[in-house]
């Protein structure tokens, strides 16, 4: 359980770094209204923090299916997972969530 904890609060961490990184030129401007920000991009993080979770889970129950889900979709998952993993998880599906919304729109 402890395990699960971990790799999700690692992938949070990765979320919100990802989160902070593209807001940068607002923070810097000054033009930064966390509400708006919230309120515009609430659905995508949840999102990303509901898969961070179930790719823990199953890390955690099944690590052998765990290795099988690369190729699903162009997710690559590392052969040998380790503590950081689920921080470039994280940013990779905010990354190609965000990509996926600007190409829709």
């Amino acid at each position: 359980m402890l395990e699960i904890i971990v790799n999700f609060g690692t992938g949070l961490l990765g979320l919100l770094i990802y989160a902070s990184y593209n807001t940068r030129s607002y923070l810097m401007d000054g033009t930064f209204n966390f509400k708006k920000g919230l309120t515009e991009n609430w659905k995508r993080m949840t999102w990303v923090s509901v898969m961070i979770l179930l790719l823990s889970i199953t890390y955690k129950v099944l690590p052998e299916a765990f290795n099988n889900l690369a190729g699903l979709d162009g997710f690559q998952v590392p052969k040998t997972i380790e503590k950081g993993t689920f921080f470039g998880i994280a940013i990779l599906l905010s990354k190609s969530v965000k990509l996926l919304v600007k190409k829709n729109a």
